[in-house]
Parts: structure tokens; sequence; C-alpha cells
């Protein structure tokens, strides 16, 4: 496998006037799962097709192990049939003819290579995949999920140096991404392959990956693992965009009081956090962040009395709606059941709250 490196790229459309990709640098090393991350429209897919050699960049570089394949300053453009990377799309791209055997040896065959060695890698993958029973069915005879699997093995015998996957379980259902996407990365990790993953799904992007490349309106916002776009977002959209239930936003303006400063939210005050003060004064104005999963039902910390507005069984958990006069909280607690009432306590940490600038949207 080798390693990815995308430097200053720059992709747009409509001669310059729709800019898809703005300024985007990042490196994946050898043998790791990288997701890029970000709504629709985010240039995410551009930068993929970009790496693959669909699209051909305004400026920038892309290198695939010890080659430029991509270098707009330098003059250098690899095909991409040239640049052994290999691409599993939403769409399932089997030719409805052949087996499943037929589709796993074509890309084999068409290289000349050896019937012998044909068998062998085709039989290799066909079990690392379990689809070994399926061999002799065409397409039309399987389901969504195992075409998948055929899908990512016609990309799996070709050993590529890096694998680019745009979406690929789009078209499951839930029950079965999940399944799917458990098998990718039992098989990543078992090859030691070096994959690139573009998804719009934070939850395929926070289970899968090693690091995630987060994305909006063509340039990148943070990038690293998913613990950390969890724990320390950069900023609101990333706050916002990554976790799940989304996070709780009040605004807030830091007041004075006997025991040092608060984070005056109207019917909520909370303390500054100890970590945050030397950052904070009186009259400033912030948007506070709360993870749900944050927010205890005991415990030492901030006891709020709040009005029960609704509860989501989840099975294993519970989410919890709440509110305090005007102000909406939903907390996340690891708890079979609650008891249906008319008001419940939530218990807010001070150190586990998140600093926002209202204005950039930055991190403070």
């Amino acid at each position: 496998m080798a390693e990815v490196k995308v430097a200053d790229l720059r992709v747009t459309y409509n001669r310059g006037r729709t800019v898809a990709a703005d300024d985007v640098s990042f490196e994946v090393t050898d043998g790791e799962f990288c997701i890029l991350l970000g709504p629709s429209g985010c240039g995410k897919t551009t930068v993929l097709h970009s790496i693959a050699g669909l699209i051909r960049p305004d400026r920038g570089e892309v290198r695939i192990g010890d080659q430029v394949v991509t270098s707009v300053e330098g003059g250098v453009y690899v095909r991409p049939q040239d640049r052994n990377v290999a691409m599993v799309f939403q769409e399932y791209a089997l030719y409805p003819n052949l087996t499943v055997w037929g589709n796993l040896a074509f890309p084999l065959e068409a290289r000349g290579m050896r019937k012998a060695e044909v068998r062998k890698k085709v039989s290799e993958v066909a079990e690392l995949l379990g689809i070994t029973e399926l061999l002799k069915r065409r397409p039309a005879q399987l389901s969504g999920g195992q075409r998948q699997r055929v899908a990512l093995g016609r990309a799996l015998v070709r050993d590529p140096s890096v694998f680019l996957l745009d979406e690929p379980l789009g078209n499951l259902d839930a029950k079965l991404r999940v399944q799917v996407r458990f098998e990718l990365k039992r098989i990543q990790k078992q090859l030691k392959a070096t994959m690139i993953y573009v998804t719009h799904d934070q939850t395929e992007a926070m289970t899968m990956g090693d690091r995630i490349v987060l994305m909006k309106d063509g340039k990148l916002v943070q990038v690293g693992p998913p613990r950390e776009l969890y724990e320390e977002p950069r900023n609101l959209f990333v706050a916002g965009f990554v976790g799940m239930p989304p996070i709780n936003l009040l605004h807030c303006t830091v007041v004075s009081s006997a025991d040092g400063l608060l984070l005056d939210a109207g019917e909520i005050k909370l303390p500054a956090p100890e970590t945050k003060r030397e950052k904070l004064s009186p009259g400033m104005r912030l948007v506070v962040g709360i993870r749900p999963a944050d927010i205890a039902w005991e415990g030492e910390g901030i006891p709020l009395e709040v009005a029960l507005e609704g509860v989501e069984p989840m099975g294993d958990s519970v989410i919890v709606h709440g509110s305090l006069g005007s102000i909406g909280l939903t907390a996340k607690w690891a708890l079979p059941e609650i008891q249906e009432s008319d008001r419940v306590k939530f218990v807010l940490n001070p150190e586990k709250l998140h600093l926002f600038d209202p204005g950039s949207g930055a991190r403070i």
C-alpha cells in the first residue's frame, strides 16, 4: 500500500465561477482508513476524483507513494488507469451478464494474467469477503449487500496501492450498512490497506475512520481522529456536524458574581470552566455547547430541574428532551428506561462545556 499527499488543491467549474475545492491539503499515511466527511456539495467527492485522476485540478499536487501523479505547476498528469488505485462507488457497477466469478476475474484477465493465477486470486478474495458460495450467481440474483461485496471484491483483486470509496454504502438499508461497514473495516485492518472513504454520514465516519478530514464549502475545516473532532471541535460547524444527538447550544453572556464568572443564558446560569476563565471577561458574548452525553442524571455538577418534553428509548440508552423556560436541552443516558413524569433532573459539569465565539464560530 502507499501514502497519499494532497497539497494546495483547487478545483473550479463554470470557468472559475464555482469553487468546488479550495486550498485543500492533507496526508493519508500508509495503511490508514481516512474519511472525507462533510455535507452534500462540500467538495469531498471532487477531492476524491482528483486523487483518482478523474478530475484535473486548477492548482495543486497529488502524490501517491513516491510518485507525483498530479502537479498543475509541474505539468504532471498521470492517467487514472496508470495510478494503481481502485474505486468503489455507491452504484455497484457490475457486469449483469457475467457471474460473480466473471466480475471478479475480468480485471485480471484484462491484464493478461494466467488462468491459474486468476483462479487463485479470485478464490482468495471470495473467501475473504465470504462470497464463495455466490461465485456462480449473476448480479440480478444477489441482494444489495452481496452486490456491494462483489464490487469491493473487484477492487481487491487488483492489489491497488490505494482504495478510493465514494459513499459505497449509500444504497443499503440501515441494518445492512452496519454489517457491511464492520466487514469493510475488518478487511482494511487485515490487509493493512490505505483507504480514502467519502461519506456525509458522521456515524460512518466516527465508527470506521482512523482519521477524519471534515470539509465545508470546498475547504478543510478540521483534520484529526474521530475522538478529537468530537471532544475538541475547532468551531461551531464541527461541533454541530459531529455527534448524535446534536450538541446543545446556548447563547450566553459572561457575568461577574460573588463566586466568580458565570455563563448567563437567562434561565440557565453556569460557572465558567476553570480551564477557560483566563480567556473570559464580563460582558463577553459566547455560544456554549453541551454534548447530550455529557448531561448526567445524577452525580456531581450543576443540577437543573427541567420540564420533561419527551423520551426516545434506544434500547441500550434513552434520549431525553427537556426544557427550562425557553431553553431546550437534550440528554443521552445509558439507562434501559426512564420514569415518565412532568419534570426531570439534568446535571451539568462545567468542565465539559465547549465555548465558541458567536461571530467567527471559533473555539475559545
